[in-house]
């Protein structure tokens, strides 16, 4: 990832360069596909941005792929 800061770090519940990191890294880790995962970041990270920054949360693939699907 040509954007990627050294200091930057995967974030939610908001919209920005940690959220940003956190979809691409998600899209790519459940597709195994760096194309797949810029074309999907965008919705992902509105998905992301809905989580509360204080709040544990767990996304399973199936749930993400479900996503996509409706939203992407």
């Amino acid at each position: 990832m040509s954007n990627s800061n050294p200091k930057a770090s995967f974030e939610w519940g908001y919209t920005g360069h940690g959220p940003y990191l956190l979809a691409v890294s998600l899209v790519a880790d459940a597709y195994g596909d760096d194309e797949v995962a810029l074309e999907y970041q965008t919705a992902v990270e509105e998905l992301l941005a809905d989580f509360d920054q204080h709040e544990d949360w767990r996304l399973e693939a199936g749930e993400l792929d479900e996503y996509i699907r409706v939203f992407g």
